[in-house]
């Protein structure tokens, strides 16, 4: 994802894998806004949000959302 990419989709929900991590390190989060540099992602309940490269981060549709908030266990911080 892009910085560009991230700007057009605050409030949709994004994927996050760091660079190098593994499935274990999957997090689905909401893009709540995007900097100079890093896109700023809401996980779970979390009242703050995490700065993140945007290459670590990929936008999900609607679906694919869904169904991954249905799949057992994926992380969420903040719970």
């Amino acid at each position: 994802m892009t910085l560009d990419d991230a700007r057009s989709a605050i409030d949709r929900e994004v994927l996050y894998l760091p660079s190098g991590g593994s499935i274990d390190s999957t997090e689905v989060g909401v893009i709540t806004s995007v900097g100079d540099q890093w896109v700023f992602v809401r996980f779970g309940t979390s009242a703050t949000s995490a700065a993140l490269d945007p290459a670590d981060l990929t936008l999900l549709s609607p679906v694919q959302a869904r169904r991954l908030r249905w799949r057992a266990p994926l992380r969420s911080r903040g719970q």
